[in-house]
């Protein structure tokens, strides 16, 4: 193990949940309903269960066990402890083959301690979508862009990255947070009806999306509209759990309350909707037990779609409600 003398640390919502998770209603939590009390037991259920809160960091090694050979003393390191935590703190001890890796020397404490969360997930994206410089990519329901921000210096030079969503507030705080950033924009827009031209991007995400829109399909249809020959479209989405079959259909018996309480769906059939909207799925990577949480890899199909996906969907006049 490294010791590592903490100069920064974070406060995230994993931490807001963990420290007063009695004041989270169902609504407020932002995975899907059957995780909520797992969850809070797992925090503690009348105050937290861990006592040092905190889950990135950024410090200086202090001293190193007798077998690290990757770190010595004196390193500026930064890195995630994850569910774990333990990060809010004078002084941590990390494995060497841990989250944990040289800080680089043009950035700040600060800085390398906000990196890992936001940070790992774009650096997934980016290996999984291999896109390059000059490439164009969209991200629907982008929140407050933080994955937009982090991918786009991988498409400069000559590329750009769009983000977009229905939340005006939230395009206004990414556009705060990008400041004058190059290489990234954002636009209020509903998924079903996206502002951009038919085959204008090389790739198109969505995180966590489809479980909070009316019409899944239609917003599939339409990321498909934008994304050019041979394009590809992620999805990493929470999903209906088919096998046991048991745990699927109680889910379907529980969506209307987990909607009325929370908002989101908890039962999409992500991949069949995906199909219906004339995407040829390439491939389906479960990332969570029992294949709760996929990634879905898919491209626009060769044949078009039916006319009257396309008329109702730009017309918006689809009764949305699909599971």
């Amino acid at each position: 193990e490294i010791l590592v003398k903490v100069h920064a640390t974070t406060v995230g919502y994993g931490d807001i949940i963990a420290r007063n998770f009695r004041a989270i209603s169902p609504r407020e939590f932002n995975m899907p309903m059957p995780l909520w009390l797992p969850t809070r037991l797992a925090f503690g259920v009348r105050k937290p269960r861990n006592q040092i809160l905190g889950a990135s960091f950024a410090g200086e090694v202090e001293t190193v066990g007798q077998d690290v050979t990757q770190f010595k003393a004196g390193d500026p390191v930064f890195g995630y402890l994850g569910a774990k935590m333990g990060a809010n703190a004078e002084y941590l001890c990390v494995p060497q083959t841990g989250t944990v890796t040289i800080k680089p020397a043009n950035m700040t404490w600060e800085e390398a301690a906000a990196v890992p969360v936001g940070g790992t997930e774009s650096l997934y994206f980016l290996r999984k979508a291999a896109i390059r410089p000059g490439e164009r990519v969209l991200e629907v329901g982008c929140g407050s862009g933080v994955l937009c921000r982090l991918v786009a210096p991988g498409l400069l030079p000559g590329g750009e990255m769009v983000g977009v969503d229905v939340a005006p507030d939230m395009i206004a705080a990414a556009q705060k947070l990008a400041g004058a950033q190059a290489g990234v924009r954002f636009e209020v827009s509903a998924g079903e009806a996206l502002p951009s031209r038919d085959e204008t991007f090389d790739a198109a995400f969505g995180a966590r999306l489809l479980l909070h829109v009316k019409d899944p399909v239609g917003v599939v249809v339409e990321m498909a509209r934008v994304v050019k020959p041979g394009g590809k479209i992620f999805l990493l989405e929470h999903v209906r759990i088919n096998e046991p079959e048991i745990v699927g259909k109680v889910m379907d018996l529980l969506d209307p309350l987990a909607v009325r309480l929370m908002g989101p769906h908890i039962n999409r059939r992500t991949e069949e909707n995906v199909r219906r909207a004339g995407l040829v799925v390439e491939r389906v990577e479960p990332l969570a037990s029992l294949d709760l949480v996929k990634l879905i890899v898919a491209r626009p199909g060769e044949s078009p779609l039916p006319p009257a996906v396309h008329s109702n969907v730009h017309s918006g006049t689809r009764s949305g409600g699909d599971p």
